[in-house]
């Protein structure tokens, strides 16, 4: 899916990310295995590992910042990681 500024494109990808993340909890408290076949070598984990305490989207927004502010630090950064 492609990330654009269009404020649903992101919506779309974050709901997208949250029922990932609700379903690979639940295969855990069941005990479910994943089958190798399903493991990317090429995966995005090391992403995590770049944030650091000082990179913006760990600091406040500014009192008065724009409403989209975030959204737009957060589509920067995707794009940024993820978009060859």
């Amino acid at each position: 899916m492609p990330i654009t500024e269009d404020k649903k494109s992101l919506l779309n990808i974050l709901q997208i990310m949250d029922a990932t993340v609700i379903l690979h909890n639940y295969l855990i408290e069941r005990g479910d295995t994943i089958p190798d076949s399903w493991i990317d070598d090429d995966d995005a984990s090391s992403v995590g590992d770049a944030l650091s305490e000082t990179d913006e989207l760990n600091r406040a927004l500014a009192v008065g910042s724009p409403d989209d502010t975030r959204r737009r630090q957060l589509t920067n950064y995707i794009n940024d990681w993820f978009i060859p």
